[in-house]
């Protein structure tokens, strides 16, 4: 999915095509960790984005941020971690 909506592939629709490509990496950056994707499983994206409430400390967790890194994390699966 990363490589059919980025953004330099689709020149002609680069804006809606940029939106789907920072979706595609958020999901990837999120499902990738352990402690987001847990928490993604578990509460869902609304509560990961918001953080949760430790049950049994009373401590909420601070929530993801996306901090819109999409090119980074594309370089690094493509580029270093390439499996083909």
């Amino acid at each position: 999915m990363a490589l059919k909506h980025h953004p330099m592939k689709n020149p002609d629709n680069m804006k809606i095509h940029l939106e789907k490509f920072h979706k595609i990496c958020e999901a990837y950056e999120v499902l990738s960790s352990q402690q987001w994707k847990a928490i993604y499983d578990q509460y869902g994206h609304n509560n990961l984005m918001k953080g949760i409430k430790d049950p049994m400390s009373g401590l909420s967790t601070k929530g993801y941020v996306y901090q819109q890194n999409c090119y980074e994390i594309f370089d690094n699966y493509f580029l270093l971690n390439n499996p083909f």
